[in-house]
């Protein structure tokens, strides 16, 4: 499975990191997950990004992106993926459909984005809303990047550290 699942996502490894953005773009990450029995998606949007871009510059900002992916990343399990989508949203891409290990992920990726970040001049706190769509059968890997960005959508509507649960069971 191992084999399968780095050659599905593009190679990228959790530790890996694309030009300035403290992760593989989210392209590598392909387009479905067909052969996987069970896989998982945590949707990680960084909040109050913009403010620390806007205030201290892109390179605070570049900076902050790297240290939250090497955060990110540094969460993972051997054979999980993590890649960034846009300017401040990350997706962890988890081989597994198991509850237990899915939530303590999202609540460990939850609680490392809250930690200060010292990005030289200035340290910055930031938070992230946060959510996740289960399969414990085949499903492409489009279909879970929409529930798992709608799961974090309606996390982030409760203004809260919640982790939103988009599983086709709808509970989780």
């Amino acid at each position: 499975m191992e084999e399968h699942f780095t050659r599905r996502l593009g190679g990228a490894s959790p530790s890996g990191t694309g030009p300035g953005s403290g992760g593989p773009d989210g392209r590598a990450v392909g387009s479905e997950v067909d052969a996987l029995r069970a896989v998982t998606v945590v949707y990680i949007d960084l909040d109050r990004f913009k403010p620390v871009n806007d205030q201290h510059g892109h390179a605070a900002g570049d900076r902050l992106l790297r240290l939250a992916a090497q955060r990110l990343a540094g969460l993972l399990r051997p054979g999980d993926r993590l890649a960034r989508l846009g300017e401040d949203e990350f997706v962890a891409v988890l081989a597994t459909a198991d509850p237990a290990v899915v939530h303590a992920v999202a609540t460990r990726a939850a609680g490392a984005l809250q930690d200060p970040f010292d990005l030289g001049q200035v340290a910055v706190r930031i938070s992230a809303s946060i959510g996740t769509a289960v399969s414990a059968e085949p499903t492409s890997l489009d279909e879970l990047l929409r529930r798992a960005d709608a799961a974090m959508y309606a996390a982030k509507a409760v203004m809260s550290q919640d982790i939103g649960d988009g599983s086709a069971s709808g509970h989780g």
